[in-house]
């Protein structure tokens, strides 16, 4: 059972459409949050690849982290 809130990405598969993430890419994710959209991305560009998420709010960040980092 997972603890703490759970995070629903808004509008994930147009995000991934639109940024069409490539194994080895390197993308920015500017609005970090829950880490729904970073995670969906990294999974995309894989161990070569790089997802820098950034969030202006560092208990949104704390939070995400754990599900994100080392993916």
């Amino acid at each position: 059972m997972a603890t703490g809130p759970v995070h629903v990405p808004v509008l994930l598969d147009e995000v991934i459409e639109w940024l069409s993430p490539r194994p080895g890419g390197v993308i920015v994710d500017a609005t970090f949050g829950g880490g729904g959209h970073a995670l969906a991305l990294a999974e995309r560009v894989g161990q070569g690849g790089l997802v820098l998420g950034l969030d202006r709010d560092p208990a949104a960040i704390a939070a995400a982290e754990p599900r994100v980092v080392g993916r």
